[in-house]
């Protein structure tokens, strides 16, 4: 592969001239004639046949590394001032040159917004549509506290979904250009300080060589610098509940936050001028979070239990120029996020949630040497670590309390039912060169390097008490007196065991990348590229020792091509094509056969004596010794163990088209317009590859509760299109009543003979495999403005999407929790799976506006109005005696034979087919900044969801419950629940969009 590659790279520079040339610095700030800092001017650099461009930060200062040796001119240019007296400036062979330029008020009054932007350009060199946050837009525009909101400002992306990737986990994240991923779980595994941003780059569309790993998007957070000039700031901010409004509904679930306090400190400056600069942060915030309480024996609107959250942020960073042709930054970073109460949602006791600990700790290295004015070489390293503690308040050996029922919510009393530990830590290091050169006096480039990143990821979900009591849901239930636990008629109170996750994973990821741009004259550039890449997933089980569960590699192929079809780089069309590889991460191969990561689900009857003792537990070894004397009865098992031999195994991909136009009118606006068509290929899932001739087919089954009366949905009853039921318990039942005869109380299933013994077979073949007939399709046009006028600075964007398959996540799993096997497994799970996924909007509307007003005062909003989010009706079936099923002709199908299907979700009608409410929101930032005592303060004031307060956002689509479901438990009707909780029928409104919050800030600049 890599002499594939050095040839590839032989052949592509045959003929180049290089054409070298020493280099120097430049850094420089810009002043107004009152000698304050001009924020965000506009500075040129003309010299020759260089032209470069830049903008100031907020302090007004500026820098431009590795400038060719030679005399040069700089202007600067803002609204509201006259443009600075031209600086002649000339760069010296390994020196910086500092450079002061001043600006002088214009004698014209501009009325509005007064300040923003640079002039918009268009790249001719690659097929790229990607967009960059600015630090102007992240301070003037209103944002939340995490950094990944901020992409929603990209046409077409939202969090947790970009360009149609399935969830975060679809996304590689960057730290500073260098690879910063939960090895484990993919999405991001630090979150930085908002305040620590310089700018975010979304890449993915038409992206090069040099970005893999990622079938959504690339999303790196580039941190602030430090400079010549000693400078801070004191961030402060205040978030309340008795400022904010409220969307909470008593029948619904939901929390909202009752407190946030947030204080940050920043520095910057020199420690040797000109050449050691430093960037320091810390950070404290301080979040009380409330619920809406369920408990019964609590009288109150809002859970007595608040989730309160600490998170203490700190960060450095130091950029080193030791000489002309050499940039150098080291940065670390610690967080240490605690909170208690976590996992509360209305329904537990403070005793059963949790107290979390999550510390991480981080550092990144990096060098440019800038060889000559063609040549640039850039090398990175960084490293991650992350150590999660769920831990209960009553300890690992006190079992936890949870109501009976086969889907949440449920109570949950004295202690939490699981305790959880996760740990993941990444290294990650690349290697780039970048060189440009002449052919015949055409302009090239060449892209070449390689990456390579290693990871650990330990994921435990253990058991406290090693079980959990799980009593019927009554007004009568008392957590600490166990005789109000009994289902009354039979005396009998539900225990589960196991349901338990131990994972230990490695991964890497490695690739080889060549990037080439060819101007095929003055117009047409030809983009062609290769991507190498090669993935590694290692287990070890807790009985054994490490081995490779999967392994694979493969090629990208890129090519684009760039056609400016005016010859003045104002209107250019692009097309690309390009596949786009997914990183290596745990959950792609924790069912790969000898991990032994998941434990089955038992669920068992306890008939014993009474007991006073809300602690009392018993082993699996008691259990069973007890079993025969009839205290415990096995009722059902939720099997969750299933592995089976990685097969043919390859990573999953996606290939994607990406067709655009892009028009400047003038150096202020460019439109845009682009189609993207993606198709994932090689999902990986676990399969039963037997599972054709492993069930039997029903047709047509409707589901009744337990008292007989039909399950209603959508104006009918719940009805099962398609039903498959295993083999395993139909040849069992058939057995069982061929060896006692005619009297064993159990009939033959319905629609079978005694002679099926023959027929029927059941030998499950599980394998690692790639997913056959897996399908997601995803197509994009989208619409978009970019402003940059004198007085404002503005984004605008309309996207259609359609996104249809019938698998709708990274791994394979359906359940991103990892709990469930999957539809190859879980073959009911496949019915109806094909249609409209989740997670997206067929029609956004976005605009972004941000600027500075007069007298003083800046400000920005954002606003977003979305149709079309789609959801999915289900069904979970349980063979516990909740339902009873009827075949077509009416006959009953025994629910016992439904017991290995336990919790097994089936979709109800066509996937996708209904439609959320539409969505609105409008977000606004103001702040007005005063100069004292030779600093300025900023006052700030932040509305979020100025608009449509209460649109719902999420509902219940399980259609498993209605009204006076647990009408059938026997006893006093005053002392069992007369209802269903509302948020349990289907359709209720699980979440609304954040209600209306105010934050008030506070910023004072030295």
């Amino acid at each position: 592969m890599i002499r594939a590659l050095v040839c590839l790279s032989g052949i592509l520079l045959l003929g180049a001239v290089p054409v070298a040339a020493q280099t120097g610095h430049i850094l420089g700030q810009v002043f107004g004639d009152e000698g304050k800092p001009v924020a965000g001017a506009a500075v040129e650099m003309i010299g020759g046949d260089v032209l470069r461009r830049v903008q100031a930060d907020r302090e007004g200062l500026f820098s431009l590394i590795a400038v060719p040796v030679g005399d040069y001119t700089l202007i600067a240019t803002q609204v509201g001032y006259n443009p600075s007296p031209p600086v002649d400036v000339r760069v010296l062979a390994g020196q910086t040159q500092r450079v002061t330029l001043t600006m002088t008020l214009a004698p014209v009054a501009i009325e509005g917004i007064e300040v923003v932007s640079t002039p918009i350009t268009i790249s001719t060199t690659d097929t790229d549509f990607s967009t960059e946050i600015s630090e102007i837009e992240i301070d003037l525009l209103p944002v939340s506290y995490n950094p990944n909101d901020m992409i929603a400002l990209t046409p077409g992306v939202r969090p947790g979904h970009v360009w149609g990737g399935a969830t975060n986990q679809a996304n590689n994240y960057q730290l500073d250009g260098i690879a910063a991923n939960h090895p484990g779980l993919g999405g991001d595994l630090i979150q930085p300080s908002i305040n620590w941003i310089e700018s975010i780059e979304v890449k993915g569309l038409g992206a090069g060589a040099e970005y893999g790993n990622f079938q959504g998007g690339l999303v790196n957070v580039i941190t602030k610098t430090g400079s010549n000039d000693f400078q801070g700031a004191l961030h402060t901010s205040l978030e309340s509940s008795a400022l904010n409004g409220s969307n909470l509904v008593p029948t619904e679930i939901g929390s909202e936050i009752d407190s946030r306090y947030n204080l940050e400190l920043e520095v910057r400056g020199p420690v040797i001028r000109d050449h050691l600069f430093y960037f320091l942060a810390g950070q404290r915030i301080m979040r009380d979070a409330q619920y809406i309480n369920h408990l019964p024996d609590v009288d109150s609107r809002y859970s007595t239990v608040l989730g309160e959250r600490t998170e203490a942020k700190y960060f450095g960073k130091l950029t080193w120029l030791p000489g002309s042709k050499d940039l150098l930054e080291a940065s670390f970073g610690h967080m240490a996020n605690t909170e208690e109460q976590f996992g509360n949602t209305g329904y537990e006791s403070s005793e059963a949630t949790l107290s979390l600990d999550e510390p991480t700790t981080f550092y990144n290295i990096s060098w440019q040497r800038q060889w000559n004015d063609n040549n640039t070489l850039d090398a990175k390293f960084a490293s991650y670590s992350l150590a999660k503690r769920r831990t209960p308040y009553a300890g690992d050996d006190v079992p936890g309390i949870l109501t009976y029922g086969i889907l949440p919510p449920n109570l949950a009393y004295q202690n939490a039912p699981l305790r959880f530990r996760s740990e993941a830590a990444s290294r990650s290091g690349s290697l780039k060169w970048t060189t440009e050169f002449s052919t015949w006096g055409w302009q090239h480039s060449i892209v070449f390097g390689g990456e390579h990143s290693a990871g650990t990821f330990i994921d435990q979900r253990l058991r406290n008490g090693g079980m959990t009591w799980r009593p019927p849901r009554r007004r009568a239930l008392v957590a600490d007196d166990p005789s109000t636990w009994l289902f009354s008629s039979s005396a009998f109170i539900p225990v589960t065991w196991g349901g338990e996750v131990n994972l230990d994973s490695e991964v890497t990821n490695s690739a080889l990348f060549l990037q080439t741009n060819f101007s095929l004259g003055p117009r047409l550039n030809v983009s062609p590229g290769l991507r190498w890449g090669s993935w590694t997933g290692r287990l070890t089980p807790p009985s054994g020792t490490t081995f490779t569960a999967v392994q694979d590699e493969a090629y990208d192929p890129r090519i684009g091509i760039s056609l400016d079809i005016t010859g003045t780089e104002s209107f250019v069309a692009k097309a690309h094509w390009g596949r786009y590889h997914q990183s290596m991460i745990g959950q792609f191969f924790d069912r790969a056969e000898g991990g032994e990561v998941f434990t089955n689900e038992e669920l068992w009857y306890y008939h014993g004596p009474q007991f006073s003792d809300p602690r009392l537990r018993f082993t699996t070894e008691e259990r069973n010794a007890l079993a025969g004397t009839g205290v415990f009865t096995f009722e059902n098992e939720v099997i969750l163990n299933e592995t089976g031999p990685v097969v043919d195994y390859r990573q999953p991909y996606v290939d994607q088209w990406v067709l655009g136009v892009e028009k400047t009118l003038g150096s202020s606006v460019k439109i845009e317009a682009v189609y993207v068509n993606r198709r994932n290929r090689d999902m990986v899932a676990l399969v039963d590859r037997n599972r054709a001739t492993n069930y039997t087919l029903y047709e047509y089954v409707r589901v009744y509760d337990a008292s007989g009366q039909a399950l209603n949905f959508s104006g009918g009853t719940v009805q099962l299109r398609e039903l498959y039921l295993p083999n395993s318990v139909l040849l069992e039942r058939l057995r069982f009543i061929a060896e006692c005869g005619t009297d064993c109380g159990v009939s033959v299933p319905h629609g079978l003979t005694m002679a099926d013994t023959l027929n029927l077979t059941w030998d499950p073949d599980y394998a690692l495999t790639t997913a056959p007939g897996a399908t997601r399709k995803f197509d994009q046009i989208q619409l978009s403005a970019e402003f940059s006028r004198p007085t404002w600075g503005a984004n605008a964007s309309l996207v259609w999407t359609d996104l249809r398959g019938n698998l709708d996540n990274v791994t394979g799993y359906d359940d991103p929790s990892g709990y469930g096997a999957g539809p190859y497994v879980r073959v009911n799970e496949g019915t109806n799976a094909f249609g409209k996924l989740s997670n997206y909007s067929e029609r956004v509307f976005k605009v972004s506006l941000h600027g500075k007003l007069g007298w003083g005062v800046s400000g920005g909003l954002f606003y977003t109005a979305a149709q079309g989010d789609h959801y999915s009706p289900t069904f979970t079936l349980s063979g516990s005696g909740l339902y009873n099923y009827r075949a077509m002709d009416g006959t009953l199908i025994d629910y016992r034979l439904f017991g290995p299907l336990e919790r097994h979700e089936v979709f109800i009608g066509p996937r996708g087919l209904p439609q959320n409410q539409h969505r609105k929101l409008l977000d606004v930032h103001l702040e007005r900044e005063m100069q004292v005592l030779g600093g300025a303060v900023i006052l700030s004031l932040d509305i979020f969801n100025l608009l449509n307060t209460k649109t719902v956002t999420e509902l219940n689509t399980s259609v498993n419950y209605g009204q006076n479901f647990y009408h059938f438990l026997p006893g006093d009707p005053t002392s069992v629940l007369p209802v269903t909780d509302p948020n349990e029928f289907y359709k209720a409104p699980l979440g609304r969009v954040p209600p209306r919050t105010l934050r008030l800030g506070t910023v004072i600049r030295f």
